[in-house]
């Protein structure tokens, strides 16, 4: 496994790789921003955080991490086994096109149930008032 400088190298690049802002790791790990600037800037971050982040960076192969490809990413729990699952089904689609329909419709359902929280809030604060 990378250590120090170098593992802050790769920590960047893993979040980069992955579409991840410093921000949303912060939020990832419920730490405020420097934490994550820490990480990058040191390469010291704890175990725990550190088998959540190369867990969550699903793009970076653990040879990023200075470990061997065939050792299995954990799962933690059966939402993680469902990640999993449509991630390699996803990775099986054969044609750009069918994975951007694919992410065109998760994003539009994204955006429903967004709207649908937003309406219940909303309608609890109307009645509050009342």
């Amino acid at each position: 496994m990378l250590k120090n400088k170098e593992l802050g190298l790769a920590i960047k690049a893993a979040l980069e790789q992955n579409n991840f802002s410093q921000a949303e790791a912060a939020r990832k790990f419920n730490l405020k921003p420097p934490s994550i600037t820490g990480w990058i800037q040191t390469g010291r971050i704890s175990k725990e955080n550190f088998e959540v982040l190369k867990n969550w960076c699903v793009k970076t192969p653990l040879s990023h991490w200075g470990l061997d490809n065939n050792e299995s990413r954990p799962i933690t729990n059966k939402l993680d086994q469902l990640d999993i699952d449509l991630l390699n089904s996803f990775n099986k689609l054969k044609t750009e096109r069918q994975k951007i329909e694919i992410i065109g419709y998760v994003q539009g359902k994204v955006s429903e149930q967004k709207n649908m929280q937003n309406l219940s809030i909303s309608t609890k604060t109307k009645k509050a008032a009342i």
